[in-house]
């Protein structure tokens, strides 16, 4: 029981669960109950409970016949059992239902329940047994099944009456095979006292004690008449006597199946009398032949000489009328005269004769080795008939006689509780092992096609009837349907064949709660309140299911766990996108604030970038016609700001959109501003480019001339003042006039290179530097109308140089800022990536822990008890209220950081309060200063006798990791104050 305990409670330990919530709890309980009367039977119910489940109706195919077929096919049930069953079944009326169960909870449950009654109760509602067995699995997710089979007893007496009867024929049946003619005698002189033991035990067990004298003398006398009848009939060689015993039962037959009374034998007879009988009848009895005859007359003709002849024949006559002769003595034809004659005068006293006479019988002739020797003999010739009579029908006798005759007189200190338990004891070794053998067929065979039947349910678990019922509509719960599905099938394989044939053998025996020959001592032994029947066998039958129940536990979770585990994760990370989705919204609108501030401030960065690009260009011109170019390139690049530049950039920082996964994994742990920006720069950079966002710009920049472009380039042909720039061939070294083109240009023939191939000697000046422009790759002049001409300068800004603007307009400060913002309201997304994380990482070592270890054949409940725990004073103290708690782990490895797996977990309990780890000093590879023991992990704390309460305490701990199993240990000891210290 400790290890399911331990088992439960491992299973709660997973994260998951502890979130979820639900209380789990082992709970077990093993019962035999042994009222008949009022409940009776076997109870073994062990559950780590479901707190919903929903029921799938599954319908297992079960005839009549398979049911003989499975019960004649169990041990010990051929012959005579088989037919003692097939009455059996005559006498009830079986219904049943059986239906899967898929459940959403941490379980482990198997129950194995037969009981009933006798009587009608709130309990039970019909006489009858009711046979549940049940067992399931899960690990937040799983299924199981219930069977239920209701037997209800049509008539209760009847079925008794049956029962025995046929028990002692079938006996009496087996004895005329394997016995001496003497030990035939004394097992049919049991007929009629077994029967009788069995309807007294139901009669008095049912009725009140003023009601039970007079049913119990009715059920002694008519079945004593019985009896006699029936030896008359059966052993006369005469059939004057064979014909009168035939009449007189068959009436007495036919009174005692509807009624309960004596039957008084004083009537006419109900049919014509042969002419030869009644002749021969009434000549026995000296009277004329042609003499009506009555039922007296036939008693008086049988209790003459048939009787004299049949005790000469039949010791068992003998044994029988003894029985009756304290209560009508005289002769055996005067006792027996007595017995058909009685008609209820004086009941006390032929109450207490007939006592006698039964305890007189059961004490002393069953005890002869006569009797012993000749009931073991029949015994032996079927196990299962052998039971029957010896630890049922001649208990029912034994007990009877000793135990409810003298309550119903008033005659013992016994109560009724006893004497219907006493009684119960004996009756269900007689019709219970019946219904066993029921029990056990119907199991077996549903349990052959159990596999196949909740398989099939399980397609059924995305009904909208079982999503509804297990609440798995909402955003969460939605996740486990497939996990559910997963678990069911599991719980499915763990769940074929689960009852054993074991239990049911342990249930036989415990619906046979007395030894053969050991009514006594069992009576005695029940009288004692602290005392059960059969306890070490409901404890084993507890003990396997138990057994079995916890081993499949492991072998379950072990395989579905990770199922269930992904389904949780799906869940955290849905939990996760809703805020990161959430943060995207909130990112978005820091965004779009960035970017309107952006706007303001990216002008002069971009001027300054785009007249960097511009110098880059004029720079092949030589410096002289830089200068004459550089005063109108600022004005050139204002004209094209905003509408060129600026506006296609926003327009392409609108369709920017940065991730918000990305930005929250920069602001994890102390967040990282640095790992922000970067991010923020790159993704700006990465979508100008995919949506390729290059500036093509043209800027005509007005060139500042010192004369008409239509005048001559050369000297001797350009205007008057200008001069020329000297002949072709002198372009390789020094300029025209100083007043002329050649002073404005300086040395063009080195900033050009050698133009001999371009120009002519006779351009003019536009013609000159057109070409010089050209060839530079700049493109050619463009002569404006009534304005200075312009130098044609195509640049390109690139998303490089816009990213670049942004840095250099936007200030750290400001994107701080917005940094300290975004990770405030970024909180609740922080803190469950925090919780996936941990709870992904958890996934492995969780699996581990549940994985079974089929290497060292671990099995369940087995605790590696290695832990070791010591309180002591406090060393070199002298304060008595103070203690020292040491706590040490061998094995336990120092954790890695950051690498899963090398965490353990540890759990110190005190007296049901949870020791904060991080009140205890900590040693990692430290042996406790205890010569001999592994290294380890050492804990210290001090506690004092605050802590502590008055009387016993207790100290638990445990650890576990991955790569150790786990160890555990516990101490108890005792606090002794005056007065009593409270924790």
């Amino acid at each position: 029981m400790n290890a399911a305990k331990t088992f439960v409670a491992k299973m709660k330990n997973v994260p998951v669960f502890a979130q979820v919530g639900g209380e789990v709890t082992f709970q077990g309980q093993a019962q035999a109950p042994l009222d008949l009367f009022d409940e009776a039977g076997l109870a073994v119910r062990l559950q780590a409970i479901a707190r919903l489940a929903a029921g799938i109706g599954l319908r297992p195919r079960m005839s009549v016949r398979d049911l003989t077929d499975a019960v004649g096919g169990l041990p010990d049930m051929k012959g005579a059992p088989l037919e003692l069953f097939q009455l059996l079944l005559e006498e009830i009326t079986i219904q049943g239902e059986m239906h899967a169960q898929a459940a959403v909870a941490i379980m482990a449950y198997a129950d194995f329940v037969a009981s009933g009654t006798f009587l009608g109760n709130d309990g039970f509602g019909k006489p009858g047994f009711q046979y549940i067995f049940e067992a399931g699995y899960g690990f937040k997710v799983g299924g199981g099944y219930r069977a239920f089979v209701e037997v209800n007893f049509d008539n209760p007496r009847r079925l008794i009456n049956r029962y025995a009867e046929a028990a002692i024929t079938k006996m009496i049946a087996l004895a005329s095979q394997s016995t001496s003619p003497e030990q035939l005698a004394l097992i049919r002189s049991l007929e009629a006292p077994v029967i009788i033991g069995a309807r007294l035990a139901y009669e008095i067990g049912e009725l009140p004690r003023e009601q039970a004298g007079e049913r119990s003398i009715a059920v002694i006398i008519l079945e004593g008449q019985r009896w006699l009848l029936k030896r008359f009939r059966e052993t006369a060689s005469n059939s004057t006597v064979q014909w009168t015993a035939n009449n007189l039962l068959t009436s007495l037959n036919k009174h005692m199946e509807s009624k309960m009374s004596l039957y008084p034998f004083n009537g006419p007879l109900e049919v014509q009398v042969p002419s030869n009988i009644a002749n021969d009848v009434n000549t026995q009895l000296g009277r004329s032949p042609g003499t009506p005859l009555s039922q007296p007359d036939l008693i008086t003709y049988l209790t003459g000489k048939p009787l004299q002849t049949l005790l000469s024949q039949s010791e068992e006559t003998r044994l029988i009328l003894n029985i009756f002769q304290n209560a009508f003595p005289g002769n055996p034809q005067t006792s027996a005269g007595a017995i058909f004659a009685y008609t209820g005068s004086n009941p006390s006293g032929v109450l207490a004769g007939l006592t006698s006479g039964l305890q007189a019988y059961a004490e002393q002739q069953l005890n002869t080795p006569a009797f012993k020797q000749a009931v073991q003999q029949v015994a032996s010739g079927s196990r299962e008939m052998g039971v029957i009579l010896q630890s049922g029908l001649i208990p029912s006798l034994e007990i009877a006689a000793s135990v409810a005759l003298p309550y119903v007189m008033n005659q013992s200190g016994y109560d009724r509780t006893f004497v219907r338990e006493a009684l119960s004891s004996a009756l269900l070794a007689i019709v219970g092992r019946g219904l066993v053998r029921m029990f056990n067929g119907v199991t077996m065979h549903i349990q052959g096609q159990l596999g196949g039947l909740l398989n099939g349910a399980a397609n059924q678990l995305s009904s909208h009837a079982v999503v509804n019922l297990l609440e798995l509509t909402g955003p969460i719960n939605r996740y486990l349907i497939r996990p559910l599905q997963a678990g069911f099938r599991e719980a499915a394989n763990q769940l074929a064949n689960f009852i054993p044939q074991r239990a049911f053998d342990q249930m036989l025996i415990i619906f046979t709660p007395i030894e053969a020959g050991s009514t006594a001592s069992f009576v005695q032994n029940l009288r004692k309140t602290d005392w059960s029947p059969r306890a070490g066998n409901l404890s084993d039958v507890a003990n396997t299911l138990l057994t079995i129940l916890m081993t499949r536990a492991t072998t379950f979770t072990s395989k579905i766990i990770a199922v269930v585990l992904q389904a949780f994760l799906e869940v955290l990370v849905q939990e996760l996108q809703d805020l990161i989705d959430k943060f995207g919204r909130i990112l978005k609108e820091a965004w779009e604030a960035l970017r309107n501030y952006m706007r303001t401030v990216l002008t002069e960065p971009l001027r300054r970038i785009i007249r960097e690009l511009v110098g880059q260009k004029i720079s092949v011109l030589p410096p002289r016609i830089q200068s004459l170019v550089t005063e109108g390139i600022d004005a050139a690049i204002n004209s094209l700001l905003p509408g060129a530049v600026l506006d296609p950039i926003m327009n392409g920082l609108s369709k920017v959109t940065l991730d918000p996964k990305k930005v929250l994994d920069t602001m994890t742990g102390q967040g990282n501003f640095p790992a922000f920006t970067d991010y923020l720069f790159q993704e700006i950079l990465q979508q100008l480019r995919r949506s390729n966002l290059n500036l093509n710009l043209s800027i005509n920049v007005p060139i500042k001339l010192p004369g008409p472009l239509s005048g001559p380039a050369f000297t001797g042909g350009g205007p008057a003042g200008y001069g020329g720039i000297g002949g072709i061939g002198d372009l390789g070294g020094g300029l025209g006039n100083i007043g002329g083109l050649g002073d404005a240009i300086g040395g063009l023939g080195d900033a050009i290179g050698n133009l001999g191939g371009v120009l002519k000697g006779n351009e003019s000046l536009g013609e000159a530097l057109d070409k010089i422009l050209n060839n530079a790759g700049l493109g050619g002049l463009i002569l404006i109308p009534g304005g200075k001409p312009q130098i044609p300068l195509g640049v390109t800004l690139t998303p490089e140089h816009i990213v670049r603007a942004i840095r250099e307009a936007v200030p750290i400060r400001t994107l701080q800022g917005q940094y300290r913002n975004l990770r405030s309201q970024a909180a609740p997304a922080l803190q469950k990536m925090q919780q996936v994380a941990e709870f992904q990482a958890a996934i492995p070592r969780i699996v581990a822990d549940f994985q079974i270890n089929r290497s060292s054949e671990r099995s369940l409940g087995i605790v590696y008890t290695d832990a070791l725990i010591l309180l002591r004073p406090l060393p070199g103290q002298g304060n008595p209220s103070v203690f020292e708690l040491l706590v040490h782990f061998p094995g336990l490895r120092k954790p890695v950081p950051g690498i899963i797996g090398t965490y353990p977990q540890i759990s110190i309990v005190l007296d049901n309060y949870q020791l904060p780890l991080n009140t205890f000093q900590t040693r990692w590879n430290d042996n406790g200063g205890i010569q001999g023991r592994p290294p380890g992990l050492t804990l210290r704390r001090t506690l004092t006798l605050r802590e502590l309460r008055g009387g016993t305490n207790m100290i638990y701990t445990a650890a576990a990791a991955p790569y150790f199993g786990k160890v555990e240990a516990a101490t108890q000891f005792r606090i002794q104050t005056n007065p009593p210290l409270t924790k």
